[in-house]
């Protein structure tokens, strides 16, 4: 508390409730919903964290995890997080904060974003394949995580959904938005079907795992 424009007294916050942003916020100078998508970074466990995009990301990351793929396994002690969209890339503040909260924090995101968003993290101190790093091949429609997948994968999906392609290709924002999640959830399923620990199947995946362990170990 301030009076005077003195500092006479510390209020402690129980955090443990609905209301756990609010110090943050005041700490901050940052609107309470902000911090909604981002309440398990703040009382993580561990010191080192890989923020994905989303939750389907998340699951290949934790498909990484396995003992199976040896040294390209990616370690139990590194949290994953799904930031919930490139739009939460944009909050300086809050990025700034986690980077100094956390002793190693890595960004991933989807090639086809790199414009706009490579350009955020680097005015805040991160730097590419130290701090984030581009995930996606530079190809027509490889430009994301899918695109690290074996063709044999996606020819799959899209022979089996061919109505979902032409809505993704041809609808509506909204009905190209959908037709495009339902089919990264089927290509995650297939994945999980059919993949084995291999460079066959996880060879680009295991780049990245080896990208982040790289960017760890020299912090």
């Amino acid at each position: 508390k301030i009076e005077k424009k003195q500092s006479r007294e510390t209020e402690h916050v129980n955090t443990s409730g609905d209301n756990w942003m609010h110090p943050f916020g005041l700490a901050l100078g940052i609107n309470n919903d902000q911090f909604t998508p981002w309440k398990e970074l703040f009382f993580g466990k561990h010191q080192s964290i890989v923020l994905v995009e989303g939750d389907i990301d998340k699951e290949y990351f934790l498909l990484l995890r396995s003992a199976d793929h040896g040294e390209n396994k990616l370690p139990e002690d590194i949290e994953i997080f799904p930031y919930g969209g490139t739009g939460n890339l944009s909050k300086g503040i809050l990025l700034r904060f986690l980077k100094n909260r956390y002793h190693n924090i890595f960004v991933t995101y989807d090639l086809d974003a790199e414009t706009h968003v490579s350009g955020a993290l680097e005015s805040l101190g991160f730097e590419k394949r130290k701090d984030h790093l581009p995930i996606g091949i530079n190809s027509p429609g490889k430009k994301n995580l899918e695109g690290l997948l074996p063709d044999s994968i996606l020819q799959s999906v899209y022979q089996a959904h061919p109505d979902l392609v032409q809505q993704a290709m041809n609808g509506t924002t909204d009905e190209k938005k959908s037709a495009k999640q339902r089919i990264k959830r089927y290509c995650l399923d297939e994945f999980k079907a059919k993949a084995s620990p291999s460079d066959e199947y996880y060879g680009q995946l295991y780049k990245i795992v080896n990208s982040i362990k790289k960017a760890f170990k020299t912090k």
